[in-house]
């Protein structure tokens, strides 16, 4: 067999007795640090940056919990490159970066309407107060509307059953 001239050092190379002849046919390089060496350190680096990437489709997206969160490369407002995009809004209309303790109320409770009426600026412990008082409502509210159903499918049977019994139907339909 003939020998092949190595792409990165330019040497002639023999076929290695482990190498297939496939292998050996589409072999381009005489050992693995020329192989390394030719293609770099990494062999994807165009990728690194994924605006480059092909499957890259705007940066946008909608998070684990349900807020629109964004990818911008050097902006004041990420945490590793990812920020949500309501405390992107609010942080723009008053001029600065928002701190840890600071979190934004969506008043209508919609996650993903992120106008700015709609944005209110509150510590933590009001915030966590503001959501134990809606979540207690709400189950009151459910609660009330539970027995209420009952109410009226226990109301509804008796009056089944008294029409019924009376013939009621029977006589209505004459």
């Amino acid at each position: 067999m003939q020998n092949k001239i190595c792409l990165n050092c330019k040497t002639e190379y023999p076929k290695n007795k482990k190498m297939s002849n496939l292998q050996w046919a589409n072999s381009k390089f005489c050992s693995r640090k020329c192989f390394g060496v030719f293609n770099g350190p990494r062999q994807f680096k165009r990728f690194q940056d994924p605006v480059n990437h092909p499957r890259w489709k705007g940066g946008k997206g909608i998070s684990t919990h349900g807020y629109i969160e964004s990818y911008s490369l050097n902006s004041q407002w990420t945490c590793k490159n990812r920020n949500y995009e309501h405390r992107q809004v609010m942080g723009n209309y008053l001029g600065r970066k928002l701190t840890y303790n600071e979190i934004i109320h969506h008043k209508n409770h919609n996650k993903l309407d992120n106008r700015i009426e709609n944005l209110e600026i509150m510590p933590r412990s009001e915030h966590i107060k503001i959501h134990n008082w809606h979540e207690r409502n709400d189950w009151k509210e459910l609660e009330f509307k539970r027995m209420i159903n009952q109410r009226k499918t226990k109301l509804d049977l008796t009056l089944l059953r008294i029409i019924t019994q009376t013939g009621y139907l029977a006589h209505l339909e004459k």
